[in-house]
């Protein structure tokens, strides 16, 4: 499913406009980004929540013997809530 058809279709099950939705999702992004980066976890009752994971810097040896420094990263994983689990599983 396109971001486009998604955005659609959540617009008609909240009953609000695909601005509005568009609007409202990109908040919930930018909160969700803006406490990952300060290592926050990002709890949404009832859906899930979003655990950042800090991956230092190292260094890297390419196949042709050249090393090379990966700056830290953070990257989110997602925990299903269990009303989402339920949902999902027709439960």
């Amino acid at each position: 499913m396109e971001n486009s058809e998604f955005m659609t279709r959540l617009a008609k099950r909240l009953q609000t406009d695909r601005a509005t939705t568009v609007t409202l999702s990109k908040a919930l992004s930018q909160i969700i980004t803006a406490r990952a980066a300060e290592l926050d976890n990002v709890a949404l009752p009832g859906f899930g929540t979003f655990v950042p994971v800090k991956t230092d810097e190292a260094i890297e040896e390419t196949p042709d013997g050249r090393r090379r420094l990966l700056p830290p990263s953070i990257r989110l994983t997602f925990t299903v809530g269990s009303r989402l689990k339920k949902t999902v599983n027709g439960k």
